[in-house]
This record gives C-alpha cells, sequence and structure tokens, in this order.
C-alpha cells in the first residue's frame, strides 16, 4: 500500500474509493467525548474498518490486553491516564502497530511527547472528519510499509 493509493480531493470530497481493504484492519479509539468518538466511529465505518471505543484508560487496558489492534487513536489525556500508557502497552501485543494522538490544543510539549513514544500524527479538537480519514488512511498504510 502506497500513498497514491488514496487522494484526498476538496473538502466536500471524499478519500478516492480506490482504497486498499481496510476491513483486515483493527482499531481502538480511546477518548471520553461521546462527540469525537462519534466522528471517529463513522469514518471507520465509511472505511469498513473495524474498532472499538473505550472512554478511559482502564477499559482501553482490557481491549488491548485481549484484542490485537492495528491502529490506536487516544486522547492525550484521560479521566485515569494517558493515552502515552496506552502506546507502549498496545505494541507489547502488536510492534507494528501506530497510534494517533488527539488533544483539544496543540500544546508543544504535549506534541513532543506524542512524537517521543512514537506516534505518528497529533490532532488538535475538535476533529474534521475529511482529515481524520486520510490520517488513518496513512497510518494503515505505515503499520504494513
Amino acid at each position: 500500500m502506497h500513498n497514491a493509493d488514496y487522494k484526498l480531493v476538496g473538502r466536500e470530497d471524499k478519500v478516492r474509493a480506490s482504497k486498499p481493504n481496510y476491513h483486515s484492519f483493527r482499531v481502538l479509539v480511546v477518548d471520553s467525548d461521546n462527540d469525537t468518538n462519534a466522528i471517529i466511529r463513522r469514518c471507520l465505518e465509511k472505511l469498513d474498518m473495524p474498532g472499538d471505543i473505550a472512554n478511559c484508560c482502564t477499559d482501553a487496558i482490557i481491549l488491548l490486553d485481549n484484542i490485537k489492534y492495528d491502529l490506536l487513536i487516544t486522547s492525550s489525556k484521560l479521566s485515569d491516564g494517558n493515552g502515552f500508557e496506552l502506546k507502549s502497552r498496545m505494541t507489547k501485543h502488536n510492534e507494528n502497530a501506530k497510534t494517533i494522538v488527539m488533544s483539544p490544543k496543540a500544546c508543544f510539549n504535549e506534541v513532543v511527547e506524542a512524537m517521543r513514544v512514537g506516534a505518528v500524527d497529533f490532532i488538535t479538537k475538535p476533529v474534521d472528519s475529511i482529515d481524520l480519514e486520510a490520517r488513518i488512511c496513512h497510518a494503515i498504510d505505515l503499520v504494513h510499509a
């Protein structure tokens, strides 16, 4: 899979249909914000990509210990921990897994920490569904690059 497999065209257009089959990839979303979770769920459904949503680190850890994920999309700060801790736990089960970190603001320290732990992307909230879809596709491309 290469970046040429999909292309972002205009704000109102979608990611082109020449995408790889994403159904074999599994995503874990960890965020306490239901609106953000709904946007991400719609993106995953559009890509035909299975995923699970957890609202806190505790629930995410249970899922990570029982299911192999290819992509983690997590908030940097959660009610019972942070998304950076989840990244290392996930890679114990799948060393090729990738992480996208989200935050309400692009605080320099959070961006640096996300990159330090190996996140492939950093998104500020509120998330834009078209941009998010392209970033998910890019992260999944990196899983098997």
